[in-house]
């Protein structure tokens, strides 16, 4: 293994010393190559864009674009939560969530375009989707985010340290683009890089 890949995890940008130890213990990830070798357990196809006529619930994770609409909190004490729709020129799909609702209600913008990514659910005979991931449309800087995005287990402790697998996805770029092609030794033998 290269030296680089032997880095201790701690110091890649944004674990330090706390997160370290969870990645140690939950995943036994201890330098820079046992996060290179984590690998996702699947990746989620961010290329397309649905419509809101067309999602249903039996739909893995969906992505669509479209205009943030009434955006409201509802109902009282443990069923207090944020709902909005999101509206496509085919219809709409109604937007819920039921942690962070104050937090999120300030930061979404009504009238504004966004792009969502979420899994649908059906609820009282209509198609929502639970705390979707929600970006501002803002045309070739949405570019990035429209791949494959890759899934990694988490577990409880790591969640905890806000360590989900978003986070490992994260951090995986992070080392990606910190590399150099000499960090990573070639695995192939000789008589194959020949031919």
């Amino acid at each position: 293994m290269s030296r680089y890949l032997e880095t201790p995890i701690e110091f890649l940008k944004g674990v330090g010393p706390l997160k370290a130890d969870v990645l140690k213990k939950e995943l036994h990830i201890f330098n820079y190559g046992d996060l290179l070798h984590f690998f996702p357990f699947r990746y989620i196809d961010r290329t397309r864009f649905h419509k809101a006529g067309e999602i249903t619930e039996d739909m893995p994770y969906v992505q669509l674009k479209g205009t943030l609409k009434d955006l409201k909190m509802v109902g009282d004490g443990r069923a207090k939560r944020l709902t909005a729709y999101i509206a496509d020129d085919t219809g709409v799909i109604e937007l819920v969530w039921f942690k962070n609702a104050v937090w999120i209600g300030k930061a979404l913008k009504p009238g504004k375009e966004y792009v969502v990514f979420g899994k649908p659910n059906l609820f009282n005979g209509r198609i929502n989707i639970a705390h979707p991931e929600m970006d501002l449309f803002t045309g070739s800087a949405n570019q990035e985010k429209m791949q494959f995005q890759p899934m990694y287990n988490s577990t409880e402790k790591l969640r905890s340290k806000s360590m989900d697998g978003k986070s490992m996805g994260r951090l995986t770029r992070t080392l990606l683009d910190g590399m150099r092609p000499e960090d990573v030794p070639e695995m192939l033998p000789q008589h194959i890089l020949d031919k």
